[in-house]
């Protein structure tokens, strides 16, 4: 009897879910009107067309857009705003977030948040998430305007969240790429960062991994400061050739494990400024103009595997 009501339970979910087919959010009606009217758990079919932002999910639903489907902020601060867990946003294209302020997507106090295969474009900060818990960022391009990164926003802001996932995501033209801002507990995965002032950019984060991402012509690949609990492996980071730039600076932050990653034509491929417990080992370093740059007290253990083409190795201030 037992088992026979555990094999009931998805029965009875799928009875319960009502889809809202596309031929009710056509492009000339109101995308927040159909997001009112839908019940918890519907799915949202968002046809080809533009529709006029800002909208507010305020209930977990699907929102699924087909090809060529857009929300256009029209200088709003924020064009579309999650207030409600178990929301899911695919395919949509978010753009025109006010100048200087907002965002495209703004996720507020809410879990289990999706966003896959959205494309944000011509907003201040791309997605900002306000204590958000177990939330994915997936397959996701954001573009910023192309001013000074000094005017921008981030691509991705983790203000106090827990157990994000950010990955495959194509971020540009941003101030920070991706910035943990007192986040815990963050996978980093697959990511590709350009035209950044940091690429990354780890502020009094704690506990989580950043792995096979690449980091290439920004002012610097990696920024970690205060922070802690961190394995950064298998990045590449290329390409970060300002005289104020580095391709990781860890300042003031302990416990990191920096391993097989592949610094490449950097300025300074990796500074340890007040590092400690650290372990940097197995990692590549080719074409930089210093590789290891130390400064205050470092307590770590440096294994390097390969240096080619340095004009300077080490250089201890």
């Amino acid at each position: 009897m037992r088992s026979l009501f555990f094999l009931l339970i998805p029965i009875v979910t799928l009875l319960f879910t009502k889809t809202v087919y596309g031929e009710k959010i056509e492009a000339h009606k109101q995308l927040q009107q159909a997001i009112d009217e839908a019940h918890a758990g519907d799915v949202l079919i968002v046809k080809k067309g533009i529709y006029k932002g800002p909208i507010i999910i305020h209930k977990p639903i699907h929102l699924i857009a087909e090809p060529g489907a857009v929300v256009d902020g029209e200088g709003s601060e924020y064009v579309v705003t999650i207030r409600a867990p178990r929301v899911h946003v695919e395919g949509l294209t978010i753009r025109n977030s006010a100048y200087g302020k907002g965002a495209g997507v703004l996720i507020q106090k809410s879990s289990h948040v999706t966003l896959k295969h959205v494309r944000i474009e011509h907003v201040h900060y791309g997605v900002y998430v306000e204590k958000g818990t177990n939330i994915n960022l997936l397959n996701n391009v954001i573009r910023g305007r192309d001013i000074h990164f000094a005017q921008r926003g981030n691509g991705i802001h983790l203000l106090k969240t827990s157990g994000v996932v950010v990955r495959e995501n194509h971020i540009s033209r941003v101030q920070d790429g991706i910035y943990l801002d007192w986040a815990k507990h963050t996978m980093i995965e697959k990511n590709e960062v350009t035209n950044a002032r940091y690429a990354i950019h780890f502020m009094y984060a704690e506990d989580g991994m950043a792995k096979e991402n690449v980091l290439a012509e920004n002012i610097n690949g990696m920024m970690m400061m205060m922070s802690k609990q961190f394995t950064i492996g298998y990045n590449t980071i290329a390409k970060q050739l300002d005289y104020r730039g580095y391709g990781a600076l860890i300042y003031d932050s302990e416990h990191v494990v920096m391993h097989n990653n592949t610094f490449r034509y950097n300025s300074t491929a990796l500074s340890l400024q007040n590092a400690r417990h650290c372990h940097v080992k197995d990692n590549e370093f080719i074409g930089n103009y210093r590789a290891l740059h130390s400064l205050y007290e470092n307590p770590n253990i440096i294994v390097v595997k390969k240096v080619h083409h340095q004009k300077l190795y080490l250089h201890l201030s």
